[in-house]
């Protein structure tokens, strides 16, 4: 079964609430961190799907890995790594809620190599299965 993401994504997420679940920045954030942490977030939310290294995610802006992690955990508070997972749990709850898009489907969609991976890190994240998350927002708008 081959499966692409729906062309109307975009207008799952809206840019209020993707800058909503987005970390906010310090107010005393030097203006060339401010420009490197920009470049590192586009460049995943854009990749986000693909098999992605800290290098590449680093070569976005122009900055070594080092000085990436440096960025990340002073401004993200978290690794790259870390974010990045995070950024597709996020993305896969949507399209958990709002399609009717196989489980396995939206795994390997999002980015994760295996269902059973994206399992376990949707359960550690959200304390439960993509299957009750599913079900629970199913009930939830009834």
């Amino acid at each position: 079964m081959t499966f692409t993401l729906p062309a109307n994504l975009p207008a799952i997420f809206t840019i209020a609430s993707i800058l909503l679940w987005l970390p906010s920045l310090p107010p005393a954030v030097e203006p060339k961190d401010h420009q490197r942490i920009q470049k590192l977030l586009t460049f995943i939310h854009h990749h986000y799907a693909q098999d992605l290294t800290v290098e590449q995610i680093a070569a976005a802006a122009n900055i070594s890995k080092t000085e990436c992690l440096r960025c990340f955990r002073k401004y993200a508070g978290d690794s790259p790594y870390q974010y990045l997972i995070k950024y597709r749990l996020h993305i896969s709850a949507s399209l958990l809620k709002n399609t009717k898009t196989p489980v396995t489907v939206i795994a390997t969609s999002v980015g994760f190599s295996s269902a059973s991976s994206y399992i376990r890190y949707f359960r550690k994240y959200y304390g439960c299965t993509p299957k009750i998350y599913r079900q629970n927002a199913e009930q939830n708008n009834e």
